[in-house]
Parts: structure tokens; sequence; C-alpha cells
């Protein structure tokens, strides 16, 4: 059904969908700069393969990787020593939501689904946050929600990218809100990978950094970073009084875990969290 299929992965700068993708700014500098990059942009491909692009920079094959920010490893968890990143994006949260089949559709209903309905995830901590809104709902977990979307509601998330709007007729997208379903640490941001002695690249590229998003953005993977291998998903906002609002959502021994607090300070979000979380 092609309604479910995420759009396909741009691995150029110059197609009208890249440019949709990483914005005009971003597209004249790199064309401007003459770099050699690589773009992943918002979707993870089926083949995806962080080492690989990473062995690209380190034999100078390419000058800069740019991709979505959870698809880049944290640091002692795969990332190379000799990478960084080196430019974020402004954050640009894609739309997340289900995919719901009309026969399955209540609108009087928490997240607008019919009692006893089944809906397919990527991941465990998707489904348990959806049932956390809705205990009238089943899971499924999958590698492929496409497939299973012929008779299920399909759940995407904003940490799987961008997808494409549905057209085939028979069923219903509903939305739902980054801080009731939060995505993985670092959705929304477009992040510069380079060489991390690669000064001249570096010097290039730095010109379209958004350091304003550094505190969210660090907050978020310090607490993916606390929780290593355990599900983690948490959306870290700024208001224009200089308050985070953090919420997030933890799996642990199999038991979802979810809090939400603000707080002014930036460099202590990851373990104020933390804490929390391991008194719920």
């Amino acid at each position: 059904m092609k309604s479910f299929v995420p759009e396909t992965t741009r691995q150029t700068a110059d197609s009208d969908t890249g440019q949709s993708l990483i914005g005009e700014y971003m597209l004249q500098a790199l064309n401007d700069s003459e770099l050699r990059y690589s773009i992943t942009g918002w979707e993870k491909p089926a083949d995806f393969d962080f080492d690989l692009l990473a062995r690209d920079l380190i034999d100078n094959r390419t000058n800069a990787i740019l991709l979505h920010l959870p698809l880049v490893p944290l640091p002692g968890m795969g990332m190379p020593e000799d990478l960084v990143v080196t430019a974020l994006s402004a954050r640009n949260l894609p739309v997340q939501g289900l995919f719901i089949p009309v026969e399955l559709y209540d609108q009087n209903q928490d997240l607008r689904i019919k009692k006893g309905s089944q809906i397919t995830v990527v991941s465990e901590i998707y489904g348990l946050q959806l049932r956390h809104l809705n205990p009238d709902i089943q899971f499924i977990v999958t590698d492929n929600p496409v497939s299973e979307g012929e008779k299920n509601a399909v759940f995407f998330s904003a940490g799987e990218g961008r997808f494409s709007a549905p057209e085939a007729e028979g069923y219903v997208f509903v939305p739902v809100n980054l801080r009731e379903v939060m995505p993985p640490a670092g959705t929304g941001y477009l992040a510069f990978v380079t060489l991390r002695e690669n000064f001249g690249i570096r010097r290039t590229i730095n010109h379209l950094h958004h350091s304003e998003e550094v505190p969210v953005s660090n907050a978020e993977r310090k607490l993916a970073l606390l929780y290593g291998q355990e599900p983690v998903c948490v959306h870290v906002s700024k208001d224009r009084s200089g308050y985070f609002h953090i919420n997030v959502a933890a799996v642990q021994d199999g038991i979802l875990r979810k809090t939400f607090f603000s707080t002014s300070l930036a460099t202590q979000i990851a373990s104020m969290t933390y804490e929390r979380l391991q008194k719920i």
C-alpha cells in the first residue's frame, strides 16, 4: 500500500526533493563550498551503515556527511573518535502520527482508534507510549510496518524521518504530539559530520551551525548516553524565558517510565532527568 511508504532517501542535494529536505541556504552553501559530501537526509535507508560513511570520511573520499542526528552514533557507542558533529541545522520537527484504516477509526476514543485495535510500530518504546495513552489498544513490533499496515493501524515516529502523506482512500491520518509520544534524542536536527582534525572543512561548514540549538541537542543525547542500550525517547524544548521543558519516556525491565519537568539549568538536564526516572 503506497500510502504507507516513506519518501525515498535523497542521495544528492540538487534535486527538488533534496532542496526541500535540507533548505535552500544549506543547499547553496554546500554547492558554493565545493565540498565532497554525502547526504542521507531525514530517513534511514534500508542499507544504512554509518561505519561505511565514516570510512569515506576517514579515507578522504568525502569531506562531510549530512544526516538526521538520531542516525549519528553516540560517543563511545559507535562514533569513531576521529569524527565530530561540526554543525547542526535549526530544528525542523517532522510530523508524526497514526495511519488508521477507516474501519478502525473512532473519534470518541483516545488516539481516535477503536478498542482492541492493533498498531504496528518499529520499536517497543513507541508501542508502550501509545498504550499509555490508550490502554485498550495492542501493538506489534516489526521492521516492516508497511506490510502489517494492510490490516492494522501504523505509527510513524518523527524519529524515523519524513514520510509521504497517504494518497489511497480508506485511511485516516491522526497526528500524535511529540510531547505525548516522544521520539529518539536529536530528532529534527540535521547534522554535519566531519573529521575532527580537518579544521579547514570545519571552518567552511561552521557558518551553517545553529549554536543556539546545542543545549537542547546535547541534553537529549547525553540522556541517551546515560541509558546506553536501554530504550529512551526524549523531547526537550526551550521557551523565550530561557526555561527548558523536558518530556521523556524510558523502558526499564519492560516497564515504561515517563516524566515531565522544567528547569533553567541546561547542563544538568540529562542528570536530573535520569534521576527522576529512577525514582518512578
